[in-house]
This record gives C-alpha cells, structure tokens and sequence, in this order.
C-alpha cells in the first residue's frame, strides 16, 4: 500500500513500479468504475501493489458483503434480458456508441459495455456465445476474453477507503501506519528500511559527467539497463555508443524512473532518459478518447440531389419495395416523375450544393434537358481547367529551396513532450518530404483547434531554419501572434534561435530594430499579424512563410509575399479551410494534410444552441467556477461591452471579471490575457478578437452572445478554445427570438450542432461552402455552372478534366449487376443514417478488399 501526498507523485510511482515488471493499481476519484474496481480487488484480498493519494483517505466507499452483491459478472451463457436490466437499474446511460465509462450501446446481436474496460458482447440466440475487447477509437474488436465485471456506478458506502490499508505500507505520515506487516516511512532522504540503493545525481544531459560517475560501477561488473519512452530507444541508443564503445552492451528497456541509480544489492545501474536527453517525455494515464461516429447525416426529406446520368431532383427517403426485395433511394423530378435508385448505385447520387438561395431547375426524366446542360458545363469547366493548369505550371517552372534533414532535428522532435497522433506523424512526413523537393512548396494542413498543428509548423520551421533560412509566421490578430511567440521561445530555447514578434504591440523603436535585424539576416524566426508582409520589410534569407488561420485572410494578401518571394515553401494552417482552398487542395492542385485524430484524453465539446438565457449562462459560469476553471463571456458589440461586464459583476460580485476587445490600448490587452493565463481573471468578457488559437486548458466553458450573427467559421473557432485539457467544456451559443433568425444562420447553427464531433472541422467547411455561398471557390464566370449541375458534379467533372488534361489514366468503370436484390434489415442496424452509411460505402467499394473489409467490419459491430 503506496500512500502519496500529491496526484502527480502517485503517478510518477505507479509508472517506476511498472518499470519494475509490476502492474499497480493507482485509485482514481474521478471515475467511479475505477474506483469500485480498486475496492472490488482490496476487499477480495488480491496481492499486488495499491497506490492511494492522500486526499482519497477519508473517502466512504461501500464495503464488505455489498461489493460482491452489486458486481454483475459476464461470461457465456448469460441471457440478453438480464444484462440489460442490470445496465438500466445501474443507470449506465445508453448511446449510439460507447466512448466512456458506464455508457452501453445495444445494436443488432450485440451489446457494447464500457465498465473498467470496453466490452463487445456477442449473442447467439439470447444468450452470450463470445465476449471480445473493443478499441473504443475504432469502435472495432480487439481480442476475445472468457469473462468480465461490470461495476455499478453509485459508489457510495460507509466505510473509509483508509479502513483497507493492510500489509506492508509505504509513506510520508505515521498516521497511517495501523498494524502493517512491514514499513517504510519516508522521511525526505531517509528511510527506515535499509534498501542498499544509491540515488545519482542529476545529470541533465550531460553525458560525459555521467560516464564519469558510473565508470567505476561498469569496471566493477555491474550491468547497466537505460528506461525511456519507447519513441526515445534508438535516439538514445545511438547517441551513448558514440560517446563509449561499451553502450553496446547495455540493456535498452522501454520505462520511467523518477531518477536514475544504482543497487548494490541486484548489482545493477539504471539511468533514465532525462539525464542522457536533458528532458523526459511526461508520462501520462491512458486516457479515454472520443470516437468519431460512423453516421452521415447526407440527406433530409425535401433536399436537392444530384443524380449523375438524370440530372437534379428532391430526395424522398429511402423505401423498400417488396415486390423486389430491396431498399430504394427516392428521387422526385419535374412533373411529379420518382426515380427508384438501388441502393448499390448510391454513388451517383450526391447534395446538391450552389453558391445562389434560388432553387434550381428540375427537369422532367424524359427528354434530354438534363444531357444538354451537362454539356454545356463541361466545356465552361473545361476552359477553366486549362486556366488552372497554366498558372500551376508557371509557379512549377521555378526552382526553389531543397531543405534538408539536420542532425538537430532529431534532438528538436524528441524534446516534444507528448505524443504525436498518427495524423500529426503523418502530416510531419508528407511536409518535411516536399520540403526537400526542389519545387517550392503550397501545402495546406486542416485539424480541430488543439489537434497539434502549430507542433507540425514548428517542425517545418525548425527544418528551415537549421538550413540556413528565414521563417515567418503570419497570424490573423496580435493576440495570437503573442501567444505564438510565448510557445515558439518556449519550444526552441534550446537551440540558437533568435525569434521576434511584430505586431501593433510592439513599441516603435522596437520596430525599427526588429525591421533591420530581419533585413540583415539577424532574426531566424518573425511571427506577426499581416503587418510583416508589408513593402517596407525585406528578409535576407526567407525560405517558408506560414499562414495561420488562413481562413481569416483574403487571397491578395496571401499571394502577396509570394508574388516577392516565389521560390519559397508555404504551409497553410487552418480548422475551417475557406472553399477555394478545399477545391483545390481536394483535386491535386495544392498539397493537404488532414489532422483528425484528436490528442489522447480530450472529449468532444459538449455544444449548448438556446435563445438566450440568464439561467443557462449563471449556471454554466457557477459550474465552471465549481471545479476551478475560467469562462470566456463572448459579446462582440464594443459599445456595449462596458455595460455587459457590468451585468455580470452585479451577477457575480465574488468573481473577478475583466473586458478584452481590439480598440483597447495594446498593454492593456497584454496585461488583461497574461492575467487571464495566470487565472487571476475567472471570467473575460470579449469580443471575437479571442477565437483565432488561443489555448488555456484551464478555460472548459465558452457562452457566446447573438450567434447567429456570426459566420460559421467564426463560431467553430470559438468552440474550439475550450475542451483543450481532459476535463468536458462546454460551448453555449445564445440567439435572440427564433422569429428573427435568416434561413442561413438557422443553417449555421445546426451545422455546429451536427459536427459537434472531435475532427470534424473539415466535415464542416463542406457544409460551410453549402451555407456561405462560397463565392471565393471559383471565378464568377463559373458561379452559373456550378448552379446548373451543383458542386458535387462540378467537381467531379473538373477533376477527370484536370486528369485527361495532364495525360493521366482514368479508370474506367465497369458496373456488375447481380441476380439477387439486397437490403440491410431494420433489426440488424436500426439507425437508418448508419445503414444508409453502410449502403453509401457499399456502393463506392472499388475493390473486392473494400468489400471484405466492410462485411468483416459489420460482423464485427452488429454480428
């Protein structure tokens, strides 16, 4: 029994005795299953080794003859009836899919759990025939298993959590040493018990000092076993066997020490990471992630669809017709004719989508109306093509910067403190590869706020830099470009960089020196507002330019630098890329990467749409305050803003609240955020200056004033600075009385409301093209093509366009009918967006693998 005094330690302890080879159990407050399985394993007396923070002492839990009665046990031959009672009495909360504890899915023959594990329970019959773990991320089986409990989730008792501490205890407090079989009582730097184990200093990267020290320990027989994070293996590997030829016989094992030592007992030396690298990669809990739903929410009833071969029409629901034993897509067109679409022919099916509120023409399916406008556009589409394709070779005509990799790249990658997601690692390759090319690069990364795409810039500008060039950083508002140049100081302080800022901020003097510096080569990185792409500021050396929120800036200022610089890399970030640049970037004329993924341990923003109300938002800013957290208020009227922080100190007179909004002085903006940061503001009442990257994992709840008034890029980067630590934030979008609201912003509301899942901002901005009119996409000469035949097909059409004329090949398609007409049962998948989902997939499969993979996917899920 393991008593420690701060969480932190606890878990620093329960990482060293997994290096150990052992398998701890730490107790955690916060979840209830946790805690109920840390009881359920204490109360049934099984060895091991238990590790309790000291706040959790005095916590009741239940105890003795209750435990056993309230735990359910799972193994074949239980019936389906009483597993799904004990779920709804346990109030395990029923959902599409399960992504945390104590929720339960029911679909088809199985019923997914998620208690101290997430469980797949499959059925034959009614009763069990095989239990499997399930990745919760995939939402797809993992192994199979003989049995599993499921814990209630109401952990309440009388009897304390300190009444369980038996056997041997370890400790700062003699208070909690009743009746131990042995004890250790840590003291500081002594201990009662003699361990013969000598603590080594600190060597913080020093490596020949740490030689020095353990030389005399080598000589003398003893092995020697180095613990790091598994990513840091072979850097370390390679970096100690340059220094001594004898590194190769050490022993490289994947684990965590608090520090490094040596047992004179097992005649061992253990080093850990930090003092070869300098730093250590955090250690941090598996946490529970989100999952993105499967569903695709494409169609309503009354919405405009594009069929490929007749043309527009009204979709009207999916129908099963008997008589053919199959379900049928609907189409209504022109003189009440309904097209019956098979299911297997989904794929020629898409929204239609314009830039105009008018509807469009609907023609009759006889005749060849439909055959003559596609004609028509695919000549305009065409000439538009060649256009494109011309300017796209003129800028590939031009030799730019090969950048190459760097020996200090490696040690600048593996001083990131977290792990990357397999999208951002995918995303760092696709950009470093182009980065070596010799033609210059226009590359365009789009992820969730918090999804890590400023570390992916920042390794492109490390790569830059160590190359002998300039990077500079372009932000959309002096807020973020301060943040910015907090986090690349932070980032790069171990190497020789010189960084600057430039904005409105910046005292004039200051200006003047930075100007010259970055003339004379003297400044490696610059991040500004749109400021640093004036005339009057000359690089020596520019190299990359990276745009941040790109969205927030119009395309002549974009191609401005790059007019003066062609031969540089340039690297996009943005959540909601506008629609010009998710055309292009879609259709091989510009380069993309996708960050989806969300970072271990963050949940999906719970998303709040509601006419204003006072109640709601007291009770969001009370919650937050409860579990010491901060608020954004967002109200973006400056002439009201007074009155507004005003309300709220009446409201609140124990908080402190403070305003935030662009006409400020520029000092005091930097005094009001850097308190904000510290948390010594628990609520900012702002204007939307906040919503361009910002991250306070300290602020889980954002309310936001007159939503409807704002574009839904705007509204989707607000959402996006709250929910950047574990905790759930919450986003509350207030607007005034429905009667006042336009068609479009009913749209954006429930768009933000649709894809409220995590990575679902790119999801968004093709529904932002639906909603905007997107006039940036393409030239107005092509706005009345795109209305005569939609985007889906416009894109389509330009894409194989683009194809024919770059002499590539286009597969031909070959359609296969088969005898027998299908259909997935209602009882089988119940969610009629789910099935349509699978149909939709079905119909696009290219390949016979495709298929395999999604039969193999849906036994999985459904059985």
């Amino acid at each position: 029994m393991c008593i420690i005094e701060r969480d932190e330690e606890a878990f620093n302890l329960y990482e060293n005795l997994k290096s150990l080879g052992l398998n701890p159990q730490i107790f955690d407050s916060s979840s209830s299953v946790s805690v109920f399985r840390f009881i359920f394993q204490l109360e049934k007396n099984k060895p091991g080794c238990y590790i309790f923070p000291e706040s959790s002492i005095e916590m009741l839990v239940p105890g003795g003859d209750e435990i056993e009665k309230k735990v359910f046990f799972i193994n074949k031959g239980r019936k389906y009836e009483e597993i799904v009672s004990f779920l709804e009495n346990s109030n395990y909360m029923r959902v599409d899919y399960i992504m945390n504890e104590g929720e339960y899915a029911l679909r088809g023959e199985v019923i997914d759990i998620y208690s101290s594990f997430p469980f797949r329970v499959y059925f034959d019959g009614d009763k069990i025939s095989k239990i499997k773990i399930i990745d919760v991320d995939s939402q797809r089986s993992v192994k199979e298993v003989e049995r599993f409990e499921i814990f209630p989730l109401d952990v309440k008792g009388e009897k304390s959590l300190g009444s369980y501490i038996r056997g041997g205890v370890i400790t700062r407090e003699k208070k909690f040493l009743k009746n131990p079989s042995f004890s250790i009582l840590i003291d500081n730097k002594n201990y009662e018990l003699d361990l013969n184990v000598i603590l080594l200093p600190s060597f913080k990267g020093n490596i020949d000092l740490m030689f020095k020290e353990i030389n005399p320990y080598i000589d003398s027989g003893y092995k020697v076993h180095v613990f790091s994070d598994e990513r840091n293996v072979e850097a370390i590997r390679e970096i100690l066997e340059r220094k001594d030829i004898r590194s190769m016989f050490f022993e490289y094992r994947t684990g965590f020490f608090s520090s490094s030592f040596i047992s004179n007992l097992f005649k061992i030396v253990v080093i850990n990471e930090r003092d070869i690298l300098g730093f250590s990669l955090p250690y941090k809990r598996k946490r529970k992630v989100s999952y993105s739903s499967f569903k695709e929410v494409e169609f309503k009833d009354g919405d405009y669809v594009v069929h490929e071969e007749y043309g527009i029409g009204i979709y009207r629901g999916i129908k099963r017709l008997e008589e053919f034993n199959s379900d049928y897509f609907v189409i209504e067109y022109a003189k009440g004719d309904k097209l019956y679409v098979p299911v297997e022919d989904l794929k020629y099916v898409k929204k239609y989508v314009s830039f105009s509120d008018s509807p469009p023409e609907i023609y009759p399916l006889e005749g060849n109306a439909w055959l003559k406008v596609k004609e028509r556009a695919f000549k305009k589409i065409e000439e538009f093509a060649i256009d494109v394709l011309r300017r796209e070779a003129e800028r590939k005509t031009i030799d730019g910067i090969s950048f190459k990799e760097t020996e200090e790249e490696k040690v600048f990658f593996l001083e990131f403190p977290y792990e990357e997601t397999e999208d951002q690692k995918k995303a760092i390759e696709e950009i470093l590869k182009l980065m070596e090319n010799l033609k210059p690069m226009e590359h365009l990364v789009s992820g969730d706020a918090g999804f890590g795409k400023t570390e992916v810039a920042m390794r492109a500008v490390f790569r830059c830099v160590f190359n002998g060039y300039q990077a500079v950083i372009v932000a959309p508002t002096v807020v973020l470009v301060e943040q910015h140049l907090i986090n690349f100081k932070t980032r790069f302080k171990n190497f020789p960089v010189i960084i600057e800022g430039l904005s409105r901020m910046t005292p004039k003097r200051k200006k003047e020196e930075i100007l010259k510096d970055v003339a004379n080569g003297k400044i490696d990185i610059l991040i500004g507002t749109h400021r640093v792409l004036s005339e009057d500021i000359y690089f020596k050396n520019l190299g990359l330019l990276v745009i941040d929120e790109e969205h927030r800036f119009g395309l002549e200022i974009k191609e401005r630098l790059k007019s003066r610089y062609p031969f540089i890399d340039v690297l996009y970030l943005s959540a909601t890329p506008i629609p010009r640049t998710l055309a292009l970037c879609l259709h091989g004329i510009k380069t993309f990467s996708l960050i989806n993924t969300p970072p271990p341990g963050r949940k999906p923003v719970k998303i709040i749409v509601e006419k204003f109300s006072k109640d709601i938002a007291k009770g969001l800013i009370l919650q937050e305050m409860r579990r010491g957290g901060q608020v954004f208020y967002v109200h973006n009227r400056i002439d009201t803003i007074d009155e507004k922080m005003k309300e709220l100190r009446l409201l609140f007179p124990d908080l402190r609240i403070e305003k935030v909004h662009g006409r400020m002085k520029a000092k005091s903006i930097e005094r009001i955020m850097q308190e904000f940061y510290q948390g010594k503001i628990d609520v900012l009442v702002s204007t939307t200056i906040i919503e361009s990257g910002l991250d306070i994992p300290n602020v889980n709840t954002i309310i936001v004033e007159n939503a409807h008034e704002l574009g839904i890029a705007d509204i989707y980067q607000l959402k996006g600075r709250v929910g950047r630590s574990d905790r759930v934030a919450y986003a509350c979008f207030f607007y005034p009385d429905e009667k006042r609201l336009s068609r479009k912003s009913i749209g954006r509301l429930e768009a933000v409301m649709n894809y409220s899942e995590l990575g679902s901002s790119f999801s968004l901005a093709m529904r932002d093209l639906e909603i905007r009119g997107a006039g940036t996409l393409l030239t107005k000469k092509q706005h009345g093509v795109v209305k005569s035949i939609g985007i889906n097909l416009y894109l389509k059409l330009f894409d194989e366009i683009i194809k024919k004329l770059k002499n590539e090949k286009i597969k031909r398609e070959v359609r296969v009918y088969g005898f027998k007409n299908y259909f997935i049962p209602e009882d089988y998948i119940p969610d009629i967006e789910e099935r349509f989902s699978y149909y939709r997939r079905i119909s696009e499969a290219s390949t016979i693998e495709e298929l395999l993979n999604i039969k193999e996917e849906m036994e999985d899920r459904f059985g």
